[in-house]
Protein backbone atom coordinates (compact mmCIF):
# COMPACT_ATOMS: atom_id res chain seq x y z
CA UNK A 1 0.00 0.00 0.00
CA UNK A 2 1.32 3.22 1.28
CA UNK A 3 5.13 3.69 1.65
CA UNK A 4 4.68 4.75 4.76
CA UNK A 5 1.96 2.93 6.33
CA UNK A 6 3.97 -0.13 4.83
CA UNK A 7 7.35 1.20 6.92
CA UNK A 8 5.66 1.96 9.87
CA UNK A 9 3.89 -1.35 9.95
CA UNK A 10 6.93 -3.28 8.67
CA UNK A 11 9.03 -2.30 11.50
CA UNK A 12 7.00 -3.56 14.14
CA UNK A 13 7.11 -7.11 13.05
CA UNK A 14 9.87 -8.45 9.92
CA UNK A 15 8.10 -11.99 10.38
CA UNK A 16 4.94 -11.07 8.70
CA UNK A 17 4.41 -10.43 5.22
CA UNK A 18 3.46 -7.19 4.27
CA UNK A 19 -0.34 -6.95 3.89
CA UNK A 20 -0.23 -2.96 2.89
CA UNK A 21 2.12 -3.30 0.20
CA UNK A 22 1.73 -2.58 -3.24
CA UNK A 23 -2.44 -1.91 -2.93
CA UNK A 24 -2.21 1.93 -4.16
CA UNK A 25 -4.61 3.78 -1.71
CA UNK A 26 -4.13 6.13 0.04
CA UNK A 27 -4.85 6.47 4.24
CA UNK A 28 -7.09 8.69 5.87
CA UNK A 29 -6.46 10.03 9.27
CA UNK A 30 -9.05 11.90 11.28
CA UNK A 31 -7.46 14.13 13.85
CA UNK A 32 -8.25 14.97 17.10
CA UNK A 33 -6.55 17.73 19.57
CA UNK A 34 -7.19 18.61 22.67
CA UNK A 35 -4.51 22.06 23.88
CA UNK A 36 -4.10 22.69 27.65
CA UNK A 37 -3.25 26.76 28.40
CA UNK A 38 -2.16 26.95 31.95
CA UNK A 39 -0.22 29.99 33.76
CA UNK A 40 0.60 31.82 30.72
CA UNK A 41 1.81 28.55 28.63
CA UNK A 42 0.76 26.77 26.17
CA UNK A 43 1.26 23.23 27.89
CA UNK A 44 0.84 20.33 25.70
CA UNK A 45 -1.33 19.72 23.14
CA UNK A 46 -2.55 16.35 23.05
CA UNK A 47 -3.07 14.41 19.59
CA UNK A 48 -5.42 11.46 18.40
CA UNK A 49 -5.32 10.22 15.09
CA UNK A 50 -7.88 7.78 13.83
CA UNK A 51 -7.30 5.30 10.87
CA UNK A 52 -9.40 4.66 8.24
CA UNK A 53 -11.57 1.14 8.14
CA UNK A 54 -9.00 -0.05 5.02
CA UNK A 55 -5.78 0.77 6.60
CA UNK A 56 -7.69 -0.95 9.71
CA UNK A 57 -8.49 -4.22 8.01
CA UNK A 58 -4.82 -4.17 6.75
CA UNK A 59 -3.47 -3.36 10.62
CA UNK A 60 -5.61 -6.14 12.01
CA UNK A 61 -4.03 -8.61 9.24
CA UNK A 62 -1.06 -8.29 11.19
CA UNK A 63 -2.01 -8.54 14.52
CA UNK A 64 -4.46 -10.81 14.95
CA UNK A 65 -3.23 -10.60 18.95
CA UNK A 66 -3.03 -8.31 21.35
CA UNK A 67 -0.55 -5.38 20.35
CA UNK A 68 2.55 -5.74 22.66
CA UNK A 69 4.51 -3.40 23.98
CA UNK A 70 6.92 -4.19 21.95
CA UNK A 71 5.20 -3.24 19.10
CA UNK A 72 3.93 0.43 20.62
CA UNK A 73 7.66 0.87 20.86
CA UNK A 74 8.89 -0.03 17.07
CA UNK A 75 5.94 1.99 16.17
CA UNK A 76 7.24 4.87 18.39
CA UNK A 77 10.56 4.24 17.07
CA UNK A 78 9.40 4.08 13.13
CA UNK A 79 7.48 7.83 13.69
CA UNK A 80 10.52 9.12 15.82
CA UNK A 81 13.13 8.40 13.57
CA UNK A 82 11.79 7.54 9.94
CA UNK A 83 9.71 10.63 9.55
CA UNK A 84 10.32 14.06 8.33
CA UNK A 85 8.85 16.30 10.13
CA UNK A 86 9.23 14.20 13.25
CA UNK A 87 6.16 12.26 13.82
CA UNK A 88 4.64 13.65 10.62
CA UNK A 89 3.91 16.74 12.92
CA UNK A 90 5.15 20.38 12.50
CA UNK A 91 4.40 22.97 15.26
CA UNK A 92 4.99 26.50 14.40
CA UNK A 93 4.54 29.26 16.68
CA UNK A 94 4.41 32.64 15.85
CA UNK A 95 6.38 31.80 12.94
CA UNK A 96 9.15 29.93 14.39
CA UNK A 97 9.29 25.67 14.36
CA UNK A 98 8.79 24.36 17.66
CA UNK A 99 10.99 20.75 18.27
CA UNK A 100 9.09 18.66 21.22
CA UNK A 101 9.82 15.06 22.03
CA UNK A 102 6.30 13.13 21.88
CA UNK A 103 5.21 11.73 24.96
CA UNK A 104 2.45 9.57 26.45
CA UNK A 105 2.67 7.28 23.31
CA UNK A 106 -0.14 5.05 22.77
CA UNK A 107 -0.89 2.79 19.98
CA UNK A 108 -4.46 0.44 20.13
CA UNK A 109 -6.97 -1.43 18.36
CA UNK A 110 -10.12 -0.89 19.31
CA UNK A 111 -13.91 -1.01 18.00
CA UNK A 112 -12.01 -2.36 14.53
CA UNK A 113 -10.26 1.08 14.18
CA UNK A 114 -5.97 1.65 15.07
CA UNK A 115 -5.70 4.94 16.75
CA UNK A 116 -2.43 6.35 17.77
CA UNK A 117 -2.25 9.27 21.03
CA UNK A 118 0.01 11.06 21.71
CA UNK A 119 0.92 14.32 24.06
CA UNK A 120 3.25 17.11 22.36
CA UNK A 121 4.35 19.07 25.32
CA UNK A 122 5.18 22.51 24.68
CA UNK A 123 5.65 24.86 28.20
CA UNK A 124 5.88 27.87 25.29
CA UNK A 125 5.18 30.92 26.89
CA UNK A 126 2.88 33.18 25.60
CA UNK A 127 3.24 36.65 24.38
CA UNK A 128 0.15 39.20 23.97
CA UNK A 129 -0.49 38.16 20.63
CA UNK A 130 0.20 34.64 19.72
CA UNK A 131 -0.29 32.12 16.30
CA UNK A 132 -0.10 28.61 16.51
CA UNK A 133 -0.23 25.94 13.57
CA UNK A 134 -0.60 22.46 13.61
CA UNK A 135 0.25 20.72 10.70
CA UNK A 136 0.39 16.83 10.24
CA UNK A 137 1.77 15.80 7.13
CA UNK A 138 3.58 12.93 5.36
CA UNK A 139 6.38 13.15 3.30
CA UNK A 140 5.62 10.23 1.20
CA UNK A 141 1.45 11.59 0.72
CA UNK A 142 0.51 8.26 1.39
CA UNK A 143 -1.21 9.62 4.54
CA UNK A 144 -4.40 11.96 4.36
CA UNK A 145 -5.01 14.35 7.85
CA UNK A 146 -7.99 15.25 8.67
CA UNK A 147 -8.33 18.17 10.70
CA UNK A 148 -11.30 19.63 11.61
CA UNK A 149 -12.03 22.35 14.55
CA UNK A 150 -14.99 20.37 15.80
CA UNK A 151 -12.31 17.69 16.62
CA UNK A 152 -9.96 20.83 18.38
CA UNK A 153 -10.23 21.19 22.10
CA UNK A 154 -9.18 23.97 24.49
CA UNK A 155 -9.12 23.60 28.33
CA UNK A 156 -7.33 27.45 28.80
CA UNK A 157 -7.49 28.69 32.50
CA UNK A 158 -5.78 31.61 31.17
CA UNK A 159 -7.14 34.92 30.73
CA UNK A 160 -6.22 34.51 27.12
CA UNK A 161 -9.07 34.59 24.15
CA UNK A 162 -8.36 32.11 21.28
CA UNK A 163 -10.08 31.59 17.41
CA UNK A 164 -9.82 28.47 15.85
CA UNK A 165 -9.02 28.57 12.36
CA UNK A 166 -8.43 25.89 9.70
CA UNK A 167 -6.80 25.93 6.22
CA UNK A 168 -4.97 24.92 3.35
CA UNK A 169 -1.13 25.15 3.71
CA UNK A 170 0.97 24.57 0.85
CA UNK A 171 4.29 23.06 1.72
CA UNK A 172 6.56 24.08 -1.53
CA UNK A 173 9.77 21.00 -0.14
CA UNK A 174 6.99 18.63 -0.63
CA UNK A 175 5.16 19.96 -3.76
CA UNK A 176 2.06 19.24 -1.10
CA UNK A 177 -1.03 21.28 0.22
CA UNK A 178 -2.03 20.55 3.32
CA UNK A 179 -5.12 20.41 5.76
CA UNK A 180 -4.08 22.63 8.88
CA UNK A 181 -5.07 24.44 12.23
CA UNK A 182 -4.46 27.52 13.53
CA UNK A 183 -5.10 29.17 17.28
CA UNK A 184 -4.83 33.01 17.45
CA UNK A 185 -4.10 33.50 21.10
CA UNK A 186 -4.35 37.20 22.55
CA UNK A 187 -4.69 38.75 25.69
Amino acid sequence: MLKIVWILFMTFNIAYSCALCGNGKASFVTVAMKASLVEDKIEKIYTQWKFDSGTSKDFKLLYSEKILPSDKKRMYDALESFQTPYFMTSVIINGKNVSFKAENFNLSFENHIVTIEFDIPLNYSLNDKNSVEIIFVDSTKAIVFLENLDNFEIQNSTNYTIKKENGFKVIKELVATVNYIKLGISK
